[in-house]
């Protein structure tokens, strides 16, 4: 059985000063792509124990899945939305 986690991301985006997105599911040593709508500037995981965040480019986050639990994920433009 794959154990999986659950994320619950809150992104604070330019256009969307307080976004929620929907929860999804990733699982361990699994990496799903987050495709943003505006380009971050900085990004914080809420509990790096249970997953990993990676900028590959300005709008474009892979979170990887590195234990069971939930965890956040914050994104910031550069005015700090």
């Amino acid at each position: 059985m794959t154990k999986k986690f659950f994320a619950a991301f809150a992104l604070s985006l330019a256009l969307a000063p307080a976004a929620m997105a929907d929860t999804f599911t990733v699982g361990v040593d699994q990496t799903v792509t987050l495709k943003l709508s505006s380009p971050a500037n900085s990004v914080v995981i809420g509990n790096a124990t249970v997953a990993d965040v990676s900028v590959y480019d300005s709008n474009t986050l892979l979170i990887t899945g590195k234990a069971f639990g939930s965890t956040n994920l914050v994104v910031l433009d550069r005015a700090g939305r």
